[in-house]
């Protein structure tokens, strides 16, 4: 599966993630706290 692109909105933690357009190939980098992992979250509950 290829995900082209992403938004995510978490209710319970009120946490939205603007979309995001994903290339062939993706890197998440970024300082500590920036939310590289609730990125990867949000991918995940897809899969839910």
């Amino acid at each position: 599966m290829k995900i082209n692109q992403l938004s995510y909105y978490n209710h319970e933690l009120e946490w939205q993630l603007e979309p995001i357009t994903f290339s062939d190939l993706t890197l998440l980098v970024g300082i500590s706290g920036v939310g590289k992992t609730q990125i990867i979250k949000s991918i995940l509950n897809f899969k839910k």
